[in-house]
Formats: structure tokens, sequence, C-alpha cells
């Protein structure tokens, strides 16, 4: 696991998974000097990071993140065992299907 503090160490510490793969990115949406919206964007135009499931934790949420830029989401305020049956959730996922196809 690898957190990041803002969204440009966060698509620093996608490309430097890169050998290892992550199985999921778990985003906050209101980050500090890139927003959320701006990181998944990028991400999802980078062909190496684009279908890594994307876990967005959110108070408010654009409808249109919430539409188009997500594989699932986790309202704030949540319980620790929710995060980690989400996580546990999509990274069994990424085991089943190492293709990197989303599918829990």
């Amino acid at each position: 696991m690898k957190v990041a503090a803002s969204g440009v160490a966060g698509q620093e510490c996608l490309r430097e998974s890169l050998p290892a793969r992550a199985c999921l990115v778990v985003l906050e949406v209101e980050l500090p000097f890139a927003d959320g919206y701006l990181f998944r964007l990028a991400q999802a135009r980078d062909p190496d990071l684009a279908d890594i499931p994307v876990v967005v934790v959110y108070r408010r949420l654009d409808p249109t993140f919430r539409a188009n830029l997500a594989t699932d989401y986790l309202q704030r305020p949540f319980e620790l065992h929710q995060l980690a049956a989400v996580v546990a959730r999509w990274c069994a996922a990424a085991r089943k299907n190492p293709d990197g196809s989303p599918s829990p």
C-alpha cells in the first residue's frame, strides 16, 4: 500500500508501482494541490494506469464524477470495516482478473 498526499504524488505512486501493478486506487476527491477529478482524468488518459479500479471517497460528489469516473464509491464518514470490505472486494477481483478488467 502506498499513500499520497496530493494528486501529483498519487500519479507518481501509480507510476512507481507499475511493475507490481496496483490493484486499486482509493481516491479522496478533495485533494490539496490537485483535485481528485483532475487526478482521475490524468489516470484515465494513461494507457498503463487507466484500467486500475478507482474507489472514490467523498463527502459531496459532483454528479459528473459519479456517472463517469469511478468504479465504486464510499461516502464519508465511514467505518474502517466498510473501507476494508471495499478494498478486499476490488483487490480480490484484480487477483481473479490479472488483465486489469474491473469486475468484483
